[in-house]
């Protein structure tokens, strides 16, 4: 599982602009990014959702990791006027199952939480094809009760 998640992980970057990105190749355990989009600054949670076992503790993990990251530093130079923001970085694959795992979280939890904590995007990427989608946070939640 883990070697998934770095795999996304080195994908999105090498998919990035390179000078618009980091990755903290010595701490790389976290799976997390940063990055310059649209004239803001995005920290990501990366996370994988393809292991029915550990699905639900890898989900709960992501608002305990956006909240961490709010007291890193930015280390992209030259953007520290930027607005900075959270979100989540996911795979294109695993969305069945995050719709399943929003199933317990409420619409206006998952707002609540976005706003208290800046939360404002998911970045769905496909691997396969090398693109992107960028979802609003609350976009994003809509999507479970799609098929």
């Amino acid at each position: 599982m883990y070697k998934e998640k770095e795999e996304l992980l080195i994908n999105f970057k090498n998919y990035w602009n390179f000078d618009k990105i980091y990755v903290n190749e010595k701490t790389i355990n976290d799976l997390n990014c940063e990055l310059v989009d649209q004239l803001e600054y995005i920290k990501l949670d990366v996370n994988r959702f393809n292991d029915s076992k550990n699905n639900s503790n890898r989900f709960s993990a992501i608002f305990g990791n956006i909240i961490k990251s709010k007291n890193c530093k930015k280390n992209i130079s030259g953007y520290n006027s930027l607005r900075e923001c959270y979100g989540i970085l996911i795979s294109d694959k695993d969305i069945e199952n995050i719709k399943t795992l929003l199933q317990d979280v409420s619409e206006v939890q998952w707002d609540l939480f976005g706003r208290t904590f800046n939360s404002r995007y998911v970045y769905i990427f496909n691997e396969d094809k090398l693109t992107h989608e960028r979802l609003n946070w609350n976009d994003f939640y809509v999507l479970k009760n799609y098929n």
